[in-house]
């Protein structure tokens, strides 16, 4: 490298190469640290149950060609990588249990509380509310009853059950139902897609809709909760999300809103 004294074109090209290079090498050096830095957080998080890891809770993207259409599948294991569950609760608008006809986007919700609110619930007549029985926190909390519609809830072990709403409340409880909601219909019962019985109630089930669908399978004890469409796309069908369903092993499924 010419000295400081060199003062041709070459000298000074020189000295700006050596600097770049100074430069790179500390910003290089800042950036690992920072790396490293943001591992040991992600890794303490997860020892605490504080984050999800991609083995944990994971998102895949899939694509209906019958439906010429995207869907995604998130992908929740039953327990965290300190072994303690992964829980699907609900959460109440703005945390009211009046069933007050209140809404609350569930983007918000995630910005004011917590990034983990992602299933929107929105109820077959806006005009009822909730419907089926509804169960909050292991309460039984005020809904109205459509007795040609269904109840999904999830037990204090972390099965996905269903039940038609001519059910007990009783029988909920003996289940050790913890969070319960109506849905508009079964996709898939014993591992099997259901006869168009269980799904007449879901409005536009043959058309290309934006869905929102939960299932599980029981052998591994995961959950995989379906979304597909939005308002610039028309989404699939309830059989379409049912197939899609069955495909990850799902011993049931129900679907939650559009």
């Amino acid at each position: 490298i010419p000295p400081c004294g060199d003062t041709s074109t070459w000298g000074a090209i020189s000295r700006l190469n050596e600097r770049v290079n100074n430069c790179i090498a500390q910003t290089n050096g800042v950036i690992a640290k920072a790396e490293q830095a943001i591992a040991c957080i992600q890794k303490a998080a997860c020892e605490n149950g504080a984050y999800y890891g991609p083995n944990e809770v994971s998102v895949e993207e899939g694509y209906d060609s019958d439906a010429s259409s995207k869907y995604f599948v998130i992908r929740k294991k039953p327990v965290d990588a300190s072994g303690c569950p992964i829980r699907m609760q609900l959460k109440l608008a703005y945390d009211n249990t009046t069933n007050s006809l209140l809404t609350q986007d569930a983007f918000e919700a995630s910005q004011m509380e917590a990034a983990q609110f992602m299933v929107p619930a929105v109820p077959v007549d806006p005009n009822v509310g909730w419907f089926g029985h509804a169960i909050w926190q292991g309460a039984p909390i005020p809904s109205t009853t459509l007795t040609n519609a269904y109840t999904a809830g999830f037990t204090k072990s972390g099965r996905l059950k269903w039940y038609d709403n001519s059910v007990d409340i009783a029988q909920l409880k003996r289940d050790q139902i913890e969070n319960a909601m109506g849905v508009y219909g079964i996709l898939v019962a014993g591992g099997d897609i259901t006869d168009s019985a269980l799904r007449a109630q879901i409005p536009n089930a043959d058309q290309r809709r934006a869905r929102v669908c939960i299932g599980q399978n029981y052998d591994t004890q995961e959950t995989f909760i379906l979304t597909c469409g939005d308002v610039d796309t028309n989404g699939m069908t309830s059989l379409g999300c049912a197939a899609v369903l069955k495909q990850y092993g799902c011993d049931v499924a129900v679907e939650c809103c559009q």
